[in-house]
């Protein structure tokens, strides 16, 4: 089932950009220009919830976009070396090629009785004719390893999709 996640994910991230990671690097470049938390998942290690991005990250593709020439590949390289090293709000990093998705939390984060209020049975449904369900889509992501915090998951997931 990993590999009809998988396929399906590129699938949903590349619907705006041409690679996932050019819509990755959008994401992050964004959440961190305005400080929203986000939800950031990966393929080999368990999920970041509800962090925000380093500022600095925005704040170099901010100044980038004003340069030309010289000037302007310094920043790149800078920026390249940025998403080499992304640093998020709880202390930890990871580098682009880490990061398999981002989903944005609103910014006045999930409110409990929403949260309480999900109706689980829309996990059960296909998602994009994929032959995968969105609770399978939830249980990869996020690195599920029981149905109680796969339902947890599948609630907040629910919510932020």
């Amino acid at each position: 089932m990993a590999g009809a996640v998988e396929a399906l994910v590129e699938q949903l991230l590349t619907i705006h950009f041409p690679k996932p990671q050019d819509t990755i690097r959008f994401l992050l470049v964004n959440l961190s220009s305005i400080g929203q938390s986000c939800d950031v998942t990966f393929r080999n290690r368990d999920p970041l919830i509800g962090v925000t991005v380093d500022k600095q990250l925005a704040a170099t593709a901010d100044e980038m976009a004003g340069r030309s020439g010289i000037g302007r590949w310094l920043k790149e390289r800078q920026l390249s070396r940025q998403f080499a090293d992304i640093r998020f709000s709880d202390g930890s990093r990871a580098s682009l090629d880490e990061i398999w998705t981002v989903i944005p939390v609103p910014v006045d984060g999930i409110p409990a009785d929403a949260f309480a209020a999900v109706d689980l049975s829309a996990g059960e449904q296909e998602m994009h004719g994929s032959g995968v369900t969105v609770r399978e889509v939830v249980r990869e992501l996020y690195r599920c390893k029981d149905r109680a915090r796969e339902d947890v998951m599948l609630r907040r997931y629910l919510l932020l999709a």
